[in-house]
């Protein structure tokens, strides 16, 4: 099978059989299926109504899946609720009684729509175990569905489940019946199915919504500040920031151990695709400062804020944080965590799992189980990385030297650590750019290598693959190179330095229409990002690429706003030469050539050929803007 007709998913897997058929068939065949036909139709409404979707019903048998737990239990009551209060002039020995099973885990979902994998088989494990007339669930969805719906659990113990290694936990779910004998009738039913349409309608128009005000402003022509307002929207699903924790130890110096926890939890949240989380780059712009977490949720258009502080001393951490209603200012959970250094990566757990829980409770219980696996055993190793990340984002000679050799000391104590790995692939990244090596193919060579290591070492962190995707356009493999950065998206939707490659990546090798929303996407996921200037510039470069100049213009408009670099703000006066020039402005675009050059001297056409051959951007994109520089007045 091919890895393009299969996704993997997690999701909850609701199977059902009907007790006793063969006997029922072999006493009344027509009445059984009559019967039969009945209890699918009770199925299909309450599946539907609970927002699932019915994958088989062949035979006795019923399959669907649902995207939440909750909804898959509540499902499975209403429908033995139903089927249980069915006519009272039906013999008991003929009523037609279904087992349930539902297990929360993963599926392979093939493009057809059907599934298979661990998940299928625990769940139709279950429905065997379960009473005529019952419900049997696994540990994983009792976990995410208890004090959410009116039942008791009564714990069954651990059950071997065929072709699984380990083994399930069960619980029969206990609860009331109807004693009224309150049954679904045709119009309760139609009503139901209206019902379902109508949810379904609307989250279309929700997701339309969401589209449309992506890209509305685009089609007008936004005013010049409209990305860096003070006001953003909210997105249409949670959303919070994770400011940087505040270093309260003794020493100074462990500033870099809160910086890299406040990291680690904002990565731990943005794995979950049901949240909105801010970028690191736009939360560390409040570093150091005395906030208002009004204005920051304000500034950053999220409705939470977690804020917290660590003191390390000797073998012992203490780690205060809390989440807090941006619009009211109200606290909504805090907690404080003092233990030993060992347990470090168990209470970034235990936050992680505590905020999620509080955004998006149907997903906290069980999804935290993804991001739980320890980067390290050894912690020394991870403070090592953690102090390379920090020289790392100095952007020196210096610092970059530094961070590899201390990633390097980590992978020496850990040679099974990661993250270390990704380090040294960036930076030697930066190295091969910029030409601060005296080999430089050799010096992306060994970049490649450490970005794939840390893949085969990881297969769940999206940075590695988009370290190795990034890395791959200075070779020129697009298949390669935009692969593991479709990778990426797909393992951290919420990263917005990987949408912002992602966004390069695809205008480098001409997929401009693609690369569009990832720079937009980027941009509203870390509004205050210090690289603005970059992406704004992207944006411009993107929409340049595609003949759209005026737009261009705005972006670059943007992109004057947020200059800090003297590099970006030659590049700037390239971007609007080149668009003015396209328009057949053609004495502002000799200007901005000349402002171009008063900020770099170096400027020529040969210059910009130079920086092609090292970067190894695709060959329209140099035509395009060399001959567009040109026309400007870029002297050769």
């Amino acid at each position: 099978m091919s890895g393009t007709d299969h996704r993997k998913r997690l999701v909850a897997i609701l199977a059902a059989d009907a007790a006793g058929y063969s006997r029922l068939m072999a006493s009344d065949e027509a009445a059984t299926v009559a019967a039969l036909d009945d209890a699918r139709a009770v199925f299909r409404t309450l599946i539907q109504a609970n927002q699932g979707r019915v994958i088989d019903m062949a035979g006795d048998s019923v399959l669907s899946v649902f995207e939440l737990a909750t909804a898959a239990v509540t499902a499975a009551l209403a429908i033995q609720q139903e089927l249980n209060s069915g006519p009272s002039d039906v013999p008991a020995d003929r009523r037609m009684r279904f087992r349930i099973g539902v297990h929360l885990g993963e599926i392979i979902e093939k493009a057809d729509g059907t599934v298979y994998g661990d998940g299928v088989n625990i769940a139709a494990r279950l429905e065997s175990l379960a009473e005529p007339g019952g419900i049997t669930v696994s540990d994983s969805v009792r976990n995410a569905v208890l004090g959410k719906v009116a039942a008791t659990f009564d714990d069954q113990g651990e059950q071997v489940v065929k072709n699984v290694a380990e083994p399930v936990r069960t619980y029969k779910i206990s609860f009331e019946l109807d004693q009224a004998g309150v049954t679904i009738s045709n119009r309760e039913r139609g009503l139901a199915r209206r019902r379902w349409a109508i949810t379904s309608m609307a989250l279309l128009v929700l997701a339309v919504a969401s589209v449309v005000l992506l890209w509305w402003p685009w089609s007008l022509g936004e005013p010049e500040h409209s990305i860096v307002a003070p006001s953003l929207p909210l997105p249409n699903r949670p959303s919070v920031v994770v400011l940087p924790f505040e270093n309260l130890s003794n020493d100074s110096t462990q500033t870099y151990f809160a910086d890299g926890l406040t990291d680690d939890l904002i990565t731990k949240l943005s794995l979950y695709p049901e949240l909105f989380v801010i970028a690191r780059n736009s939360a560390f712009v409040y570093k150091g400062k005395a906030v208002d977490v009004k204005r920051v949720g304000h500034e950053l258009g999220v409705a939470f804020v977690v804020e917290g502080s660590v003191r390390r001393e000797n073998n012992r951490v203490r780690i205060n944080a809390q989440l807090i209603d941006s619009k009211s200012g109200r606290h909504v959970w805090a907690e404080r965590f003092d233990r030993e250094f060992t347990d470090v990566f168990d209470i970034q757990d235990d936050i992680t799992r505590s905020i999620a829980g509080r955004l998006a409770p149907e997903i906290a219980r069980f999804r935290v189980n993804e991001t739980r696996a320890k980067p390290t055993e050894d912690l020394d190793a991870w403070d090592l990385y953690l102090q390379a990340t920090a020289a790392q984002a100095k952007f020196t000679r210096e610092g970059l030297e530094k961070a590899i050799r201390l990633a390097e000391t980590a992978i020496a104590r850990d040679a099974n650590f990661a993250a270390p790995h990704i380090v040294i692939a960036r930076a030697k990244g930066v190295q091969f750019f910029y030409r601060w090596t005296a080999k430089p193919e050799k010096t992306l060579a060994e970049a490649i290598e450490s970005a794939r290591a840390a893949t085969r070492l990881n297969g769940n962190d999206a940075t590695g693959f988009a370290a190795l995707g990034y890395l791959h356009r200075y070779t020129r493999d697009e298949t390669i190179a935009v692969g593991n950065l479709e990778r990426a998206i797909a393992l951290n939707p919420n990263d917005a330095n990987i949408r912002l490659e992602f966004a390069h990546t695809l205008d480098w090798f001409r997929h401009q229409k693609r690369a569009l929303p990832q720079i937009l996407e980027a941009i509203r996921l870390s509004p205050r990002d210090p690289r603005l200037q970059v992406m704004f510039f992207i944006k411009a470069h993107i929409l340049f690429h595609l003949g759209n100049y005026d737009a261009s213009l705005d972006a670059a408009r943007e992109m004057s706003g947020v200059l800090t670099s003297k590099t970006w703000r030659w590049n700037y006066h390239l971007m609007r030469a080149a668009s003015l020039a396209e328009l057949g402005r053609a004495d502002e675009a000799r200007a901005e050539i000349e402002n171009a050059r008063a900020v770099n001297p170096k400027l020529s056409l040969a210059f910009i050929r130079q920086m092609f051959n090292i970067a190894n951007n695709h060959p329209d994109n140099r035509r395009a803007w060399l001959k567009s520089l040109a026309k400007a007045g870029m002297p050769e």
